[in-house]
């Protein structure tokens, strides 16, 4: 498919291509015990660094990062840990969450809005709605030529 089909698919269809919400969960930490994670709660509301407690004492693997998820969307999370994460504003922390896993302290860093996805965005997508059309009209003209060159020879004799 050219450039031009996938450009004129994105301008006719640009309600389709938005990018949702997302929230940025710059810092988590995940500890075993409600005890432990309200003590690192108290440190952070004591100035700690989030980010250091995080590298220091969070089970989670995003503790490399200082336990950071980067950005999610809504249904990407557990609930318990969705509906805090969901309530908060940029820069605030919530209280002790507790899910399967264990018990969480999150801080949100940022949101990024819904918005219109650009072009380059929506692209690979376009290409996996269109692709799947211009197999089936490639295949129809194929079968067409095939049976307007195929010669059919009907023995009615053989069909009694």
């Amino acid at each position: 498919m050219s450039e031009e089909e996938i450009a004129e698919h994105y301008k006719e269809n640009k309600e389709k291509f938005i990018k949702d919400e997302e929230y940025h969960l710059l810092r988590h930490i995940l500890v075993e015990n409600e005890e432990e994670a309200e003590a690192i709660l108290e440190k952070i509301s004591g100035g700690a660094d989030f980010a250091e407690l995080a590298k220091e004492r969070s089970l989670c693997p995003s503790r490399e990062k200082g336990g950071d998820l980067g950005f999610i969307t809504r249904g990407m999370t557990i609930k318990p840990f969705e509906d805090a994460a969901f309530t908060l504003k940029p820069g605030e922390i919530s209280e002790v969450v507790k899910t399967q896993f264990g018990y969480h302290i999150i801080k949100l860093e940022e949101i990024s809005p819904e918005r219109q996805k650009t072009l380059e965005e929506a692209k690979v997508e376009i290409e996996f709605i269109l692709l799947p059309e211009k197999q089936q009209q490639a295949f129809t003209r194929w079968l067409s030529s095939l049976k307007g060159e195929a010669k059919v020879q009907i023995k009615e004799e053989l069909l009694r």
